[in-house]
């Protein structure tokens, strides 16, 4: 069927082309559309034709258009879910208020909303996301150290090619943090001081470890293996002019070595050892 005129001119242009308004024939829908498409048969419809004519039941509308059940709070079913201490102890910024809780996992109170809490968001005061949750110890600077340690002997980690990649492993007896923490405690730890391995070859483990403070640290290094002897040459050919990089490369370094050269020179490293 062909469209039915409803009325002419609803809108028209300086140029004097008119647009009228038509009733598609197949599915009654009103569309504007110019006389000459019509006349000329280049407008057969509202565009039904392409996309298929409407429905003409209504459809039903889905329940979730009619308002979606609340979600199921999910912290009620988690067993260390944060216990409400306070409501509303402060107001964000947005206008949201937030309540005081306690750490299921270890304790410490802290601040949410309660959105957060109810829909599972907020699980912990933070600890489960830094750490072993409820152990107590997620802050630790020694827990970190045994973390660290174990990251670098891990494949794809940023420092794996000085560990890792080279075979380096963590012995069995230290997998566990417990067994780590009892033999720091025992061999002198202190915050002052790092976890070094004697031999730069070998991997972490009891007999081949020690706490070792910064310098001592550089010292043991597979590129900073020097004598008595040739530290006291190269203070001394540092004190003659020699250049940095010359020095690297008479004692088989390359020239990124310059600036440890230098600290050697200047008695940053190897302090302990006299020039004469």
């Amino acid at each position: 069927m062909e469209p039915i005129l409803v009325r002419e001119a609803v809108r028209s242009y300086s140029s004097g082309i008119k647009i009228n308004l038509y009733q598609c024939g197949l599915c009654g829908s009103e569309f504007e559309c110019t006389p000459g498409n019509i006349r000329h048969g280049i407008t057969k419809s509202c565009g039904c034709l392409k996309r298929g004519p409407k429905p003409t039941t209504k459809r039903k509308v889905s329940s979730c258009r009619l308002g979606r059940p609340p979600k199921p709070d999910l912290i009620e079913n988690t067993q260390n879910a944060p216990k409400l201490i306070k409501t509303f102890t402060s107001q964000t910024p947005g206008g949201g208020k937030k309540n005081l809780y306690e750490c299921g996992y270890c304790g410490t109170e802290f601040e949410s909303t309660p959105g957060n809490v109810r829909h599972g968001f907020t699980k912990s005061c933070g600890c489960l996301s830094r750490g072993r949750p409820g152990d107590g110890r997620s802050g630790e600077r020694l827990y970190a150290i045994w973390s660290g340690m174990k990251q670098r002997c891990k494949p794809g980690h940023y420092s794996s090619k000085n560990y890792g990649d080279r075979g380096i492993t963590v012995c069995g007896q230290w997998q566990k943090y417990e067994c780590f923490r009892d033999w720091a405690l025992q061999t002198g730890y202190s915050s002052e001081l790092t976890i070094d391995r004697i031999d730069v070859n070998g991997h972490y483990t009891p007999e081949n470890c020690r706490w070792a403070t910064r310098e001592e640290q550089s010292q043991n290094k597979r590129c900073n293996r020097f004598a008595k002897n040739d530290i006291q040459e190269i203070r001394s050919l540092w004190r003659n002019g020699e250049d940095c990089v010359k020095i690297a490369r008479k004692f088989g370094l390359p020239r990124s070595s310059r600036s440890h050269i230098l600290n050697i020179a200047k008695g940053k490293h190897w302090s302990n050892i006299s020039d004469q």
